[in-house]
């Protein structure tokens, strides 16, 4: 529940005693504001669907999100529908250009660091073809505590690195006192366009 500190701890005859600790964040509901499947062409043909939402992000605090696209049949959540955009509140680091043909990702970590405590709205690019409208198009909006925002794009930041040998090395964040792991939480909220 929002508010509500979870704690783990572990112990063993003749071992160091390890914890962690968690508050679980407030969820941000989003709201579906458009969606356009012929937005743009690409290059080589592709229809490229622009999708819009909007959040109200909660004042006086530090905010964490992931956010996801899928298809919905039957109220389950199904295929993946990968996305891009130009905004750089969303983090992400796929290259975009329409023109050249679409590339995207199947999800994106963020922080609220460019809009704290504002309603913002964000525009999403889709290649139409993955987005089959009749089975809807489910946007998953994770409300995620720091840790798992850290974990997560410390990650992200290893397997960029990993096998570059110009890179610098990129440890993943570990939150475990005296131990390796990480202890996070999240609340999903959830908009559906058909």
């Amino acid at each position: 529940h929002t508010g509500n500190t979870y704690s783990i701890s572990a112990n063993g005859a003749g071992l160091i005693p390890v914890s962690a600790t968690t508050v679980c964040p407030e969820a941000v509901q989003p709201v579906i504001t458009s969606y356009n499947p012929d937005a743009y062409t690409d290059d080589f043909g592709n229809q490229l669907g622009e999708l819009k939402f909007t959040i109200n992000d909660p004042d006086l605090q530090e905010n964490y999100y992931e956010l996801q696209l899928g298809t919905s049949q039957a109220g389950a959540e199904n295929g993946l529908i990968y996305f891009n955009s130009t905004d750089p509140a969303l983090n992400i680091q796929q290259p975009f250009n329409i023109g050249g043909g679409f590339s995207g990702v199947g999800h994106t970590i963020f922080s609220d660091q460019l809009f704290n405590g504002e309603s913002r709205s964000f525009t999403l690019v889709i290649a139409s073809y993955q987005a089959d409208i009749s089975n809807g198009i489910v946007l998953k909006l994770s409300s995620t505590d720091r840790s798992f925002f850290l974990y997560t794009q410390s990650l992200m930041n290893q397997q960029e690195a990993e096998g570059n040998p110009f890179a610098e090395p990129a440890p993943v964040f570990n939150n475990i006192e005296n131990g390796y792991g990480i202890l996070g939480s999240m609340v999903v909220a959830r908009d559906t366009v058909f």
